[in-house]
């Protein structure tokens, strides 16, 4: 019988096994130096995370842990998001700058800002939208410097057109009364004087008539029918344009005069209402 030949026993390597999760021995080397693939080895919730590929050794990747906390600092807070509760909105309003109060806001009126343009209430209120923002004492400053420089360029606005409304009316009235503006604004004064009691009524009132040709035009008139009936013991000596036209008409209707038959008739009487016409003439007449 032949002798049976036995078969050769081949030996067979067990499969590699993947390597465990928080198992980096295999991965790292002696220099620290982490080898490819060693992201296999965290937990799968972190593999997917761009920041690891910046990593290539173990003490990089302490450096910049390290690094990293202490740019963070203790006195670092996190953005709340819409979702945050009141409180973590509140100390990341602390940590900014927030006052503990709306109070502790500092806010002064400037020397350039009249007092009656500067409202305690307003300020209250806007301290207290400021506290509910969340805003340091350093925003506030400047939300109010912006504030301020709007108030003082509005008022400069408001005292150029008052100015420009007050030039503009003497200009009318010297316009219309000509040479006669002092003297009636004169009289408009003596009137005023004679019928109130010093004091700012009277300073008010004086400034109405002096900025208003309706005003002066009125306090004149009325002048003048006080002294035609003789309550007011002055006389006007400058008479107005309109009433050298009125003067000038009322000449010119004198009889025989613009016939002709006045200085034929009363030579002397024709000359002086010429004349007082040409005189009249060459005052209403401005001098160019």
């Amino acid at each position: 019988m032949p002798e049976e030949i036995a078969a050769p026993v081949v030996e067979t390597a067990a499969p590699e096994a993947a390597p465990a999760v928080g198992n980096f021995n295999s991965f790292v080397g002696d220099d620290g130096t982490l080898a490819e693939g060693w992201k296999e080895s965290i937990s799968e919730e972190y593999r997917g995370e761009k920041c690891l590929d910046t990593f290539s050794d173990i003490p990089g990747m302490i450096k910049t842990i390290v690094h990293g906390q202490k740019a963070f600092g203790k006195d670092k807070v996190i953005l709340p998001s819409e979702l945050s509760p009141v409180e973590d909105w509140d100390a990341f309003h602390k940590a900014i700058g927030r006052p503990e109060t709306a109070d502790d806001y500092t806010m002064n009126r400037p020397e350039d800002i009249p007092e009656d343009s500067w409202s305690s209430d307003v300020v209250s209120q806007f301290k207290d939208l400021a506290h509910q923002l969340g805003l340091n004492q350093k925003q506030v400053d400047g939300i109010a410097s912006f504030n301020n420089a709007l108030t003082t360029q509005g008022l400069q606005h408001q005292q150029d057109k008052q100015d420009k409304e007050v030039s503009d009316a003497e200009q009318a009235m010297r316009s219309k009364y000509g040479d006669a503006y002092e003297e009636r604004m004169g009289l408009a004064d003596r009137i005023v004087a004679d019928t109130t009691e010093p004091g700012d009524n009277r300073d008010a009132l004086l400034a109405i008539i002096g900025n208003s040709p309706v005003a002066i035009e009125w306090v004149a008139t009325l002048g003048a029918r006080l002294m035609e009936s003789g309550s007011v013991d002055t006389k006007l000596h400058k008479s107005t344009p309109i009433e050298m036209e009125v003067e000038i008409s009322d000449l010119r209707s004198t009889p025989g005069y613009m016939t002709g038959e006045l200085k034929k008739s009363d030579p002397a009487r024709y000359r002086q209402v010429h004349d007082k016409i040409t005189r009249l003439y060459l005052e209403s007449t401005p001098v160019s």
